[in-house]
């Protein structure tokens, strides 16, 4: 959820240049702490299942509350994992949560890692002229976790009324997305994926763009010198 997960919060979740969101190394107790290196070693040997569930996702709940409380953004799904917890899931339902559990627990083993996620900025925030058109530019600097191949950038949507709908094909038009980067080697794809949720479709998936990630020719460093770029063109109503 997770490269899903980064960039999910692509359009709507910017900082000026040069801020950021820190939080504390050690923001869980000795005892937290503990509980959940355990979680990650338990995610790494089985997924989660529903005679798991009801333990791992009230442990995943207390870490995203301690994540939290020191200030990191945990989106606005996260939170509600505890629910798995005190309505236990079975059959089907437990299968979907699971899943939707061991995604969280991935997450948020990233934004445990201090500058694992990079850096999300844009220098065009607003504000924009009504019944104009805008075009909006963000960049994300890669963190010390690349994107992997079969990975890649998902274009959410808010979730609002009457929001338009992006496309590729014309630079002229409203909603217009483009990505760029300054990795010669970077190849990209545009393609479409059902997205469910506020940032796809609450009552059933809704299409979306992709760019997926076809191929990288470069070795990672703990600084890699990748920048990506979205442009995303819209119409103000």
């Amino acid at each position: 959820m997770l490269i899903a997960i980064t960039i999910l919060t692509l359009l709507f979740a910017c900082t000026n240049e040069g801020e950021r969101h820190v939080v504390p190394n050690d923001y869980m107790t000795p005892e937290l702490r503990a509980r959940v290196d355990q979680l990650k070693s338990d995610l790494a040997s089985e997924a989660t299942n529903e005679s798991s569930i009801v333990e791992r996702a009230d442990l995943l709940a207390d870490w995203i509350d301690a994540y939290a409380m020191a200030g990191g953004e945990v989106g606005i799904d996260a939170p509600r994992v505890r629910l798995q917890a005190t309505l236990a899931p079975t059959g089907q339902q437990a299968v979907n949560q699971s899943r939707n559990v061991d995604q969280f627990i991935r997450e948020f083993i990233l934004r445990d890692e201090e500058g694992s996620l990079g850096l999300l900025t844009s220098d065009t925030l607003g504000p924009f002229v009504v019944s104009s058109m805008a075009e909006l530019r963000q960049t994300w600097r890669v963190g010390t976790k690349p994107i992997v191949t079969g990975g890649g950038f998902w274009v959410a949507r808010h979730f609002n009324a009457n929001w338009g709908t992006f496309q590729t094909e014309n630079p002229a038009a409203a909603g217009y997305v483009s990505i760029s980067t300054d990795d010669d080697d970077a190849v990209f794809e545009r393609e479409t994926i059902m997205a469910s949720g506020p940032h796809g479709g609450f009552r059933s998936p809704q299409p979306a763009i992709h760019f997926a990630w076809l191929k990288v020719n470069w070795i990672v460093a703990p600084v890699s010198p990748l920048l990506t770029v979205i442009e995303v063109r819209v119409a103000q109503e």
